[in-house]
């Protein structure tokens, strides 16, 4: 993370705070209410709240991914960090077979 994401961060903790306000909600009075028809009967409905707790939740998930603090994104990263890593192991039994490193440390252990 660099001082440039400070931005980003302050963003996600605020649709965090948003989703747990609408997750809150949805605890004390559910997910649906009552509302009116064309009418004027009443009738049970999707509270205003789902749509906006599903456009929430989407915008925490590209938020998450432009940071690269999605799982699917730390995977890839984890994943190309460990490959970089291991392109730096060193094949130990190829030391041992190699005739000029064996040498190098013979001098090095000798003192020649």
């Amino acid at each position: 993370m660099k001082d440039i994401d400070t931005f980003s961060l302050v963003s996600i903790a605020n649709t965090i705070d948003l989703l747990s306000e609408i997750e809150r909600d949805f605890q004390g009075n559910g997910t649906t209410t009552i509302g009116k028809d064309n009418q004027g009967n009443k009738k049970i409905i999707a509270s205003p709240l789902v749509p906006m707790g599903n456009t929430t939740l989407n915008t925490s998930n590209q938020q998450l991914k432009n940071l690269q603090l999605d799982p699917s994104s730390r995977l890839m990263l984890t994943s190309s960090v460990l490959n970089d890593v291991n392109m730096f192991e060193t094949d130990f039994d190829s030391i041992e077979d190699d005739e000029d490193i064996q040498s190098i440390i013979a001098k090095a252990v000798g003192g020649k």
